[in-house]
């Protein structure tokens, strides 16, 4: 009748939203743990013992394992409502997908505001989220490819992706801020900020495993070294690196075109 197929209709409404919940929690309560648990597990024990971390990371490894068990969990994909066969997996991917997304959105963000100085930092956040997306589909979770997300928030998935997101907030810092703001040493190579600027690696997510984020990442952050350049081009193609030559060498050469021009004006005072 009329009446039970509205009934129908509204249970199953209920039941679709309750699922929806229900698969959000388990990859909330999958990927934060994994993540904190592959990034404490990447770290070296004389990395460890240099920061006095050895005895914390033992006990956030410890209270984080159990997240590693929680693949079994994730294989499993025999769920049936009301008579239908849900993929759980694809729902489980699906918010899976969105938390690498943010995270890696927000490190990319880094350059924004820090340019080449944060470029090894990147490097390992990235590399941390590589890992932690791999865990995921070694237990057959649909996800999209890492490197597809990568590039749809660089914005090189486009025609003009010479001309990344990246590239713009690396050439905006370097010739707005590293110019200006640095000092240059020789023999090694090193740009040293003026004032060191505060960074923070902080993610709520990681809860325990923030400290270890920010205690590791932070001294890479000092100084932008031949490493620093060499980390980023990691992330830009043979063409962006062209341009971003280019670029320097033009702002360099405006840079000196204006100082013989100042030059010339006051060199008459000097004598």
């Amino acid at each position: 009748s009329l009446h039970s197929k509205m009934l129908y209709d509204e249970i199953k409404a209920e039941a679709e939203i309750c699922l929806a919940a229900i698969m959000r929690t388990i990859a909330d309560s999958s990927f934060h743990p994994i993540r904190r648990f592959i990034t404490i597990s990447s770290l070296s024990r004389t990395m460890l013992d240099n920061l006095n971390l050895k005895v914390e990371a033992a006990k956030v490894l410890k209270q984080s394992s159990s997240a590693v068990r929680i693949g079994t969990l994730l294989e499993q994909n025999q769920l049936t409502l009301l008579g239908c066969s849900i993929d759980t997996k694809s729902l489980i991917a699906e918010r899976v997908d969105s938390l690498i997304y943010k995270a890696i959105e927000q490190a990319i963000d880094f350059f924004r505001s820090h340019g080449v100085l944060v470029s090894i930092a990147v490097k390992r956040i990235l590399d941390v989220l590589r890992s932690t997306h791999s865990f995921f589909l070694e237990h057959n979770i649909p996800t999209m490819p890492f490197d597809d997300m990568l590039s749809i928030v660089m914005s090189t998935d486009t025609p003009n992706s010479l001309q990344s997101k990246v590239f713009f907030y690396i050439v905006d810092h370097l010739q707005n801020t590293v110019i200006y703001d640095y000092y240059l040493l020789t023999t090694p190579f090193r740009l040293i900020p003026k004032k060191q600027p505060k960074i923070q690696f902080y993610d709520s997510a990681y809860k325990d495993g923030s400290e270890f984020l920010q205690k590791v990442l932070l001294p890479t952050t000092s100084m932008i070294t031949i490493e620093n350049f060499r980390e980023l081009f990691w992330l830009l193609n043979d063409g962006s690196i062209v341009l971003l030559q280019q670029q320097l060498l033009l702002e360099m050469d405006e840079i000196l075109q204006n100082f013989c021009s100042l030059y010339a004006s006051i060199q008459k005072r000097l004598r």
